[in-house]
């Protein structure tokens, strides 16, 4: 009854807190609404027939989730979300980018409101520390380091896991508080069972929650709550079966689990690691889209004497606070970096800030408490708010200007290799996304500078592949795409390869040769809509109509929403004298893109024959 008789004081307490937070949040990452789809939204949205017909959906729990989704890991609760935004917004980026925002508030309100109520348990806090969780959640609000998870969509499961993961937590102290059990035990199991299937970064999650059982109830909690406990444990355990034993997929892009290789250089690289994390929590590192290009590969050089100094001068910080809050802040990032510390698997990206969005949090506390302690030293105490948001503020601001950076791709990787000038991936990236906007002849500068400093890179030999193939250049864009099958590439990469290969023949006119790579291309990707179409032409300019049918026919049940294809299926019938089938899917073309002037075309064309 005690818990009950103190929620509204509470609530009332904390309230006005909620308001600047949202707020801030709003300053620091509102822009991101009007950015486009970038990096990995390119395969797994734009590109991706899958998220756009709710026909998939089972698909999400299936082995043909990995093929159809392009994920490499076992991640349908975001997945869902993107089919879910399609259903409502279509392809405006807009609505994506408003639900990712949205997710990002509320990871903020929950470290606020989950910092407070532990506070209210534990008699030894300080009154100033209300002010400690303002700061950590405003910090949360405006960093720059929370920019890539809130900029990308296709990042979108950082935020999920981190919610998941929040709100298992939230709904636990709800529990322990006296709160319905009913209610907050559902919460619970479900955010228990859905968080590891939104990342695998969620595993760290029954530790999180004993921590918090010690603190507000001591080391014998779960004899009050066992049963809430047991359904937690079961829920996840349910959970990390289907993830990591049940839908494992051969092919996840990081390197296996154990502590192979030399130990000595896994410490080297993780000190260096840390170290710059640590110097972006202070501003003293470029906030790029790809950080490995920034990681050196030399033992004791420059970055690792760096990467010491940044861990030893913040334990220092640690040490002189004397406050046992901030050691447990410092344990609360170590727990949560285990996922992404390169200690048990080896990540294709060792450095991204995205892998921070959530053991941040931790640094952010400690930050909040030496803030609080330089106002209370010199006597400041009455302009605590006032001084949080002079720390804050400025930061919302760089995080909003930063944020217009991920506008588009193009924009995006030319800030990257402003800073990494001799690093050849982001020149590969870059010759992408000019590739995707129509400037070939920007992208195959680009690509060719990846290649001179990385010539057995297929990505970059594709991307001039495909450069050149959009300039009428079909022979060189041959040799391109053969250099690129020479070196090792990704399954899902390979498919594009066979693609570009087989349309740079079919310009030539070697038909045959172009006919044996679409099917290659099928092979590697059977739902690969480019191949299923331009091979069913090449069927039909042969008279193999039938077979050209079946292959638009199979394109079209993979994709009803492609509207090329629709208007291919429109000539081959209206070939065929089928005027009625022709007139249902030239309708259905209309339908999903009535500004189409082949659309247009064959409307006058099919009223003509009438």
């Amino acid at each position: 009854m005690a818990a009950s008789g103190t929620s509204s004081p509470v609530k009332a307490k904390y309230a006005p807190f909620y308001l600047p937070l949202f707020l801030l949040a709003i300053f620091a990452y509102g822009s991101t609404l009007f950015n486009t789809f970038v990096i990995d939204d390119q395969y797994v949205l734009t590109h991706n027939f899958a998220v756009k017909s709710l026909k998939y959906f089972l698909s999400l729990f299936s082995r043909d989730y990995f093929s159809l989704f392009a994920e490499q890991s076992y991640r349908p609760v975001v997945s869902l979300s993107y089919m879910l935004d399609y259903a409502i917004w279509g392809m405006r980026a807009f609505g994506y980018h408003l639900h990712n925002l949205i997710l990002h508030i509320l990871n903020v309100f929950l470290v606020f409101a989950i910092l407070t109520r532990i506070k209210m348990k534990i008699n030894s806090h300080p009154p100033s520390l209300s002010f400690i969780a303002f700061i950590t959640s405003g910090l949360f609000a405006v960093h720059t380091i929370s920019g890539e998870a809130v900029n990308v969509i296709s990042f979108r499961e950082d935020l999920q896991v981190v919610f998941l993961t929040l709100f298992s937590l939230w709904s636990f102290i709800k529990i322990l508080e006296g709160g319905n059990k009913y209610i907050y035990r559902c919460l619970l199991w479900l955010s228990c069972f859905l968080a590891l299937l939104a990342k695998e970064n969620a595993a760290v999650l029954p530790l999180l929650l004993i921590c918090v059982g010690v603190i507000m109830r001591g080391k014998n909690f779960y004899r009050d709550h066992g049963a809430t406990c047991m359904g937690a444990a079961a829920a996840f355990l349910f959970s990390f079966i289907i993830r990591f034993v049940i839908m494992t997929n051969k092919v996840e892009g990081i390197g296996p689990l154990s502590l192979q290789g030399n130990l000595i250089e896994k410490g080297i690289r993780i000190i260096k690691i840390q170290g710059i994390y640590i110097q972006s929590l202070f501003y003293l590192r470029p906030f790029l889209p790809n950080m490995a290009g920034v990681l050196s590969s030399g033992a004791m050089d420059r970055d690792f004497l760096l990467g010491i100094v940044s861990i030893m001068l913040f334990f220092l910080i640690i040490f002189f606070l004397r406050n046992r809050f901030a050691w447990a802040a410092l344990g609360f990032y170590a727990v949560c970096m285990i996922p992404v510390s390169n200690i048990f698997m080896n990540l294709n990206n060792p450095v991204a800030y995205r892998y921070l969005y959530f053991p941040a949090i931790g640094l952010y506390f400690i930050m909040g408490i030496l803030l609080i302690n330089i106002v209370e030293k010199y006597k400041f105490s009455g302009k605590v708010l006032l001084l949080s948001l002079l720390l804050l503020l400025p930061q919302a601001l760089y995080s909003n200007y930063w944020s217009r950076y991920w506008k588009d791709d193009a924009d995006l990787w030319k800030y990257q290799v402003g800073y990494t000038p001799e690093y050849y991936l982001p020149w590969a990236e870059l010759a992408a996304a000019q590739n995707n906007r129509g400037l070939y002849a920007e992208a195959e500068i680009s690509a060719k500078k990846s290649i001179s400093l990385k010539p057995d890179y297929f990505y970059s030999h594709a991307a001039l592949g495909y450069s050149q193939l959009y300039q009428g250049l079909p022979g060189e864009a041959l040799e391109s795409f053969q250099k690129a099958l020479e070196f090792p590439r990704v399954q899902s990469s390979e498919a594009e390869i066979f693609f570009g290969t087989g349309y740079a023949f079919e310009q030539m006119d070697r038909l045959s040769a172009a006919e044996e790579f679409y099917k290659k291309t099928l092979e590697s990707n059977p739902r690969h809509l480019g191949a299923l179409a331009n091979l069913a032409i090449l069927y039909i300019q042969k008279g193999r109509l039938e077979e050209g049918q079946t292959l638009l026919e199979r394109a079209v049940e993979i994709d009803p929403a492609d509207a090329g294809v629709r208007c291919n299926l429109t000539l081959l019938y209206l070939q065929k004298g089928e005027k009625e089938k022709a007139r249902d899917h030239l309708s259905a073309a209309q339908k999903i893109d009535p500004q189409n002037p082949h659309v247009k075309n064959l409307l006058s064309r099919l009223q003509s024959k009438e």
